[in-house]
């Protein structure tokens, strides 16, 4: 289940995940970050935020999906918040940083979630 969360900045996709993801919560991130971009204009750089309830991994027809669009917009993104209490999470994100060097990423606590918003969007 992959629910999207309202952001103020347009420069934001908001998300929040729990269980399994499939081809269609891909697709529905595919469409809200093309229509951002498409609206910002050329040059313009998107951040994400994510709340993970729980990650149940991706169907193979979503992994595809995020892999092609992934690779096809790597330097449309600029930051990315991850907040869950799950330390693999961490480990993800710290791992994730230097990989991507266009993307800086950074894990946050659900304690931390209100920091996670205000770092995403600064």
């Amino acid at each position: 289940m992959l629910e999207i969360v309202p952001f103020d900045s347009e420069q934001v996709i908001g998300l929040r995940m729990a269980g399994k993801l499939t081809e269609d919560d891909i697709q529905r991130v595919v469409d809200v970050a093309e229509m951002k971009l498409a609206a910002m204009g050329e040059g313009a750089k998107l951040r994400v935020y994510v709340e993970v309830e729980s990650f149940g991994g991706l169907s193979f027809e979503a992994l595809i999906k995020d892999l092609k669009f992934g690779f096809a917009h790597l330097r449309d993104f600029e930051k990315k918040a991850i907040v869950s209490d799950a330390a693999w999470m961490g480990r993800v994100a710290a791992f994730a940083d230097p990989l991507f060097p266009s993307i800086h990423v950074r894990h946050f606590s659900s304690e931390e979630r209100q920091a996670a918003r205000d770092w995403v969007t600064a």
